[in-house]
C-alpha cells in the first residue's frame, strides 16, 4: 500500500439493520471521530505523563440519498401497530435500532480501503427540509453514535489489496462481522 492515504470519496456503501442489508449507490460525506480516553499522571501538581486511549465510542454524519424503507427503520417509524398500513410516525414508541454500515474508502491515487462500523445508531430526531424552488436535491444527514463491538472496537478498516484471506469485498460489505476481523486464539 502506499505511504500515504488521503481520504477522497467514499463508495459502495451498505447498512444493515438485523438481517436486512440496504446498498447505498449514493453516499456523499461520510465523517467519523473517535473518543479517547485521556490518563495522566500528575507530581507536585504537574502533569509528567499523558497517555492517550481509545474508547470504541464515537460519533459521526451519514450524507447521502437513502430508501425510504430505510430512513423509516433507522427513526424506528415502520411497524407501529397503532397505526394503519403504511402510515409512519415518529414518538415516544420510535426506537433507533443498532445497524452497521460498511464502505469502500478512496483516495484520490484510486488505493481502497474498506471500513466498518459495526455498531451505530442514529443519534438525533427525525427530520425533514422541504424547499420550494431549490435547483439541488439535498442528501439526508444522519448524526450517528458509534459503539464499540465485541472487541471494543467501534471501525475496522483495511486495504482492500490486504483483506484477509477468503474475504472479499462483497463479503465484507454485506456480511461484515467481528468474526472475519479477529485472530483465532490459541
Amino acid at each position: 500500500m502506499e505511504t500515504v492515504f488521503s481520504p477522497f470519496e467514499v463508495s459502495n456503501s451498505n447498512i444493515k439493520v438485523g438481517a436486512q442489508n440496504y446498498a447505498l449507490s449514493c453516499v456523499g460525506k461520510l465523517e467519523t471521530e473517535m473518543e479517547v480516553k485521556r490518563i495522566t499522571k500528575s507530581c507536585a501538581g504537574v502533569v509528567k505523563k499523558t497517555k492517550i486511549r481509545g474508547t470504541g465510542h464515537g460519533t459521526g454524519t451519514l450524507s447521502l440519498h437513502i430508501p425510504y424503507a430505510l430512513y423509516l427503520k433507522l427513526y424506528g417509524m415502520d411497524g407501529n401497530a397503532k397505526l394503519k398500513q403504511n402510515i409512519a410516525g415518529y414518538g415516544a414508541n420510535s426506537v433507533h435500532p443498532t445497524f452497521s454500515y460498511t464502505g469502500l474508502g478512496l483516495d484520490e491515487e484510486g488505493v481502497e480501503v474498506a471500513i466498518a462500523i459495526p455498531q451505530a445508531v442514529v443519534s438525533d430526531g427525525q427530520k425533514w427540509n422541504f424547499e420550494n424552488g431549490t435547483e439541488e436535491v439535498q442528501e439526508i444527514e444522519l448524526a450517528i453514535e458509534i459503539l464499540p463491538d465485541d472487541n471494543e472496537i467501534g471501525m475496522y478498516c483495511v486495504p482492500v489489496s490486504e483483506l484477509p484471506t477468503g474475504v472479499t469485498k462483497e463479503t465484507w460489505l454485506t456480511n461484515f462481522s467481528t468474526s472475519i476481523v479477529t485472530a483465532p486464539t490459541a
